[in-house]
């Protein structure tokens, strides 16, 4: 049985002994060839103890944009995974990306920031920035990540 490149770039990802230039260049080979798999190892990868490895999977995700944001919001309502590292990313995604942030970080308290999944389909992401930022913001952020997941899942 052959291992394909994805599985490849997936278990160089998390092989921490790698120092972190390669470990990022299959960060770059999963944001090029995304699959729900690569998706969810480089949200695993906003909690790695490597900063560069989580700052480039942050950069991947937001310009996977809308493709990622399930499984943002997936790891952001598990408990285990809802870390500061986590967090902190999720933050960098929501503000950086040009596929998710709809008006610029500065404008945040005069509209609601849209993620855009589809032409005419968008759900608001202001409460869960409030929420990332808040005190309590594990929690906080837990619940509005899942009610944002059923938004999304029931259209």
């Amino acid at each position: 049985m052959s291992i394909n490149l994805e599985d490849q770039a997936i278990v160089r990802l998390y092989d921490t002994h790698l120092n972190y230039q390669k470990r990022e260049l299959a960060i770059h080979y999963i944001c090029e060839h995304p699959t729900q798999q690569g998706i969810k190892a480089l949200v695993n990868a906003l909690s790695d103890q490597e900063f560069g490895v989580r700052w480039t999977a942050s950069v991947a995700l937001a310009q996977l944009g809308s493709l990622a944001l399930p499984e943002i919001l997936r790891a952001l309502t598990v408990p285990e995974k809802n870390t500061v590292r986590l967090r902190e990313g999720v933050m960098h995604i929501l503000h950086y990306s040009s596929n998710l942030a709809h008006e610029p970080v500065s404008t945040y308290q005069y509209k609601q920031p849209q993620v855009y999944i589809k032409p005419g389909r968008s759900v608001s992401v202001g409460d869960l920035i409030a929420a990332l930022k808040g005190p309590a913001a594990d929690i906080s952020s837990m619940e509005v990540a899942g009610r944002l997941l059923l938004r999304l899942e029931d259209n």
